[in-house]
């Protein structure tokens, strides 16, 4: 295994000491602006997706609402701080979607096109 970098230990560290005040935070960013998430959800609707995958779902807040809006979406988020992660189930976020634990620059991503 791969050590991280002095960066990414600093970010991650970051990231474990706040995951419990991570959505407040963060608020200001605009990520639950209501005309935003209707126009992604419209645009996935045009698409016919079948999957999103959110890389970077932090506490899955996010990701757990693009299921609730599309409940035949299959999600999945993707969460390199476990502290996160763990948030997401204190927060009830994880219900019915996938999350692993993982760096995106770790996965090995395979997607297959329908005809």
């Amino acid at each position: 295994m791969v050590k991280p970098s002095r960066a990414v230990e600093i970010q991650r560290k970051y990231y474990t000491d706040s995951a419990d005040r991570y959505d407040c935070m963060h608020e200001h960013e605009g990520a639950n602006d209501p005309s935003i998430t209707r126009f992604v959800h419209a645009f996935l609707r045009m698409l016919q997706a079948r999957s999103a995958l959110d890389v970077g779902a932090a506490t899955g807040r996010g990701t757990s609402d693009l299921k609730r809006a599309l409940p035949d979406l299959f999600v999945c988020g993707v969460e390199p701080v476990a502290a996160l992660v763990e948030q997401s189930v204190k927060d009830g976020n994880w219900q019915r979607i996938m999350f692993v634990i993982a760096g995106c620059l770790k996965l090995d991503l395979f997607i297959a096109m329908s005809p």
